[in-house]
């Protein structure tokens, strides 16, 4: 039995009914990878928010927080721990504390032999004699190294503060019999200054100047393991950072 021809206008309606439901169908398919990428992406904001914030967060803050706010469901073991940290800071605190009253009670009372005690003899080695502040100064150095501190000479400019580290080496190989090897970084403008002061005020130390090129370096640096290769090596911040692994193998005493 024959079909009966449709119209044209049924077909062309059946057609775009087909063609909507196709639109149909891409825009849930759209619509469902869209609420998908939102969801990824909301939880990446989240596990990024979660890192900053744990890197922002002080863990020991966050633990002594939880054990004051709920201290019956903490664990023995998180308290234990808790009062032995707070223990060791309340001792580092101390003994800081005692440092800095030291440190303070060393400190000169005047620039001038006649205001403050100075109880250091001027090094034998050096071959000028030293102001009466540079004196001073080489006493409250001489202090400091004796109670294993450590101190900044904060003179201004020109007032000889090369002079007085100068003057505190020539008082450990006079009086301590320490003759080195010390090391003195400095900044690179005035590396060869030190090599010119270390030769004009004590001329008895064997002084390396450490710089040049790679295989100059190298070529200084042939048999300075040896005991009494040099007494002071003058280097720059950046060759004792480059070369970091040689300047390892050698016992420096300052």
């Amino acid at each position: 039995m024959d079909t009966p021809p449709q119209d044209e206008a049924d077909v062309e309606m059946e057609s775009e009914q087909g063609d909507s439901d196709d639109e149909e169908d891409e825009d849930d398919n759209l619509t469902g990878s869209e609420d998908e990428l939102g969801s990824s992406e909301s939880e990446a904001d989240l596990e990024t928010d979660s890192g900053l914030s744990s890197l922002l967060t002080d863990p020991t803050t966050s633990t002594s927080s939880s054990l004051t706010t709920d201290p019956a469901s903490a664990a023995p073991g998180m308290a234990t721990t808790s009062s032995n940290s707070e223990i060791k800071d309340e001792e580092a605190d101390k003994k800081m504390n005692d440092v800095a009253a030291l440190a303070e009670s060393i400190q000169p009372k005047g620039y001038t032999l006649e205001s403050t005690s100075v109880v250091t003899p001027v090094p034998f080695l050096l071959q000028f004699p030293l102001r009466e502040y540079q004196h001073v100064g080489l006493d409250w150095l001489v202090t400091m190294y004796e109670r294993g501190l450590n101190g900044i000479l904060a003179d201004e400019m020109g007032l000889g503060k090369t002079i007085q580290t100068i003057s505190l080496l020539a008082h450990l190989a006079c009086e301590k019999g320490i003759w080195g090897p010390h090391l003195i970084v400095v900044p690179t403008s005035v590396l060869l200054n030190w090599e010119m002061e270390l030769k004009k005020w004590a001329p008895g130390f064997k002084v390396l100047t450490y710089y040049g090129s790679i295989k100059e370096r190298k070529a200084k640096r042939q048999g300075w393991t040896k005991p009494n290769s040099f007494h002071v090596c003058v280097t720059s911040y950046k060759l004792a950072v480059q070369d970091h692994q040689s300047f390892r193998r050698k016992a420096w005493r300052t």
